[in-house]
């Protein structure tokens, strides 16, 4: 389970980046906005099926 948590917030992290990027850019970040939430969400899901889980998505 940490494992998949750990994978969620580096999927979290590379779609902030991208959305940085291409926000600096002046270019539309749509999609990278709709992978954050998407990523936040799953793991956000993943949290709160095991109270192992301590780390919060932001």
């Amino acid at each position: 389970m940490q494992q998949k948590q750990r994978y969620n917030e580096r999927k979290i992290r590379e779609w902030k980046r991208r959305r940085d990027v291409k926000e600096a850019a002046g270019l539309d970040t749509t999609k990278e906005k709709a992978k954050v939430r998407e990523w936040n969400k799953r793991n956000k899901e993943l949290i709160s099926s095991d109270p192992r889980l301590k780390r919060k998505s932001k």
